[in-house]
């Protein structure tokens, strides 16, 4: 079957306007494979109230190919209804690989994993990686915060995910810094800036790389590093989150988290470092 590039989709104008709540998930595979390894995501919805919510898709971008839903007796297609207390599992027919979001007409507990399978049927090895959905875009001029993001070459290493749900290309700016336990390790280190052009509705994938050090000789701890923070900003709407890997012995992967951006304490303006 033909891989097509899924454009953005609009809310339905039948959708109620009172459904606010946004809910942004920044990587999604559908039975993804590289020959060696293969991914695939898990998303579940949990309706806490004791009314019914609806659902309706926002927008999703990304590889397709039309394919089945995973236990579709248990999974859910938009536009849907949650009952109170329900709990279902959220299918992507048409979505093979890349980003969505959808709203809902009050909050929800979602929760989304990336699964990574590894080896053949008698030696299966199993990865997962908790994603944290995002609540809300990044506004033009609005800076985004990622925290925590491990960085740390060859052990560790961190790709930014970048998500325009735009029709209009933008452009993305980034700050990263390492953050230690005191000053003079943070002086250490000097903050990596980039940007990147992104096309109209399209999702993208940057390496981070290590941050460079200057004058370790006479610093006690200075050392790889390792917890690091990202500054992101755009001339358009946008999203973004990290994902960070860490090597392990025999060559393969795990990446525990992909941490979703969120808006600094002072409201969306934090001085560059």
């Amino acid at each position: 079957m033909r891989t097509v590039l899924v454009t953005a989709l609009l809310v339905l104008s039948a959708f109620p306007a009172s459904a606010s709540e946004l809910y942004i998930v920044p990587a999604y595979a559908n039975r993804v494979s590289n020959g060696t390894m293969s991914w695939y995501s898990e998303v579940f919805v949990t309706n806490p109230h004791r009314h019914l919510v609806e659902l309706e898709l926002e927008t999703m971008i990304g590889e397709s190919e039309p394919h089945g839903c995973r236990f579709p007796e248990y999974s859910l297609l938009f536009p849907t209804t949650l009952a109170p207390g329900e709990t279902r599992r959220l299918c992507m027919p048409f979505l093979t690989s890349g980003a969505f979001a959808f709203r809902a007409t009050h909050p929800l507990v979602v929760t989304s994993e990336m699964i990574a399978v590894r080896g053949r049927e008698a030696s299966l090895v199993f990865t997962r990686q908790t994603i944290e959905p995002g609540r809300r875009w990044i506004e033009p001029g609005e800076q985004g915060v990622i925290f925590n993001v491990r960085v740390n070459p060859p052990q560790a290493r961190a790709n930014l995910v970048l998500m325009n749900p735009g029709g209009d290309p933008i452009t993305v700016r980034y700050t990263m810094v390492r953050i230690g336990s005191s000053p003079p390790v943070n002086h250490a280190y000097e903050p990596v800036e980039g940007s990147v052009e992104m096309a109209g509705q399209s999702v993208m994938i940057v390496p981070l790389p290590d941050t460079p050090r200057h004058d370790c000789r006479r610093l006690f701890a200075c050392g790889n590093a390792e917890e690091h923070e990202v500054v992101v900003e755009a001339t358009g709407r946008f999203y973004a989150a990290t994902s960070s890997v860490e090597n392990d012995l025999d060559g393969s992967f795990r990446s525990p988290i992909i941490r979703s951006a969120e808006s600094p304490p002072d409201g969306g303006n934090r001085n560059r470092h």
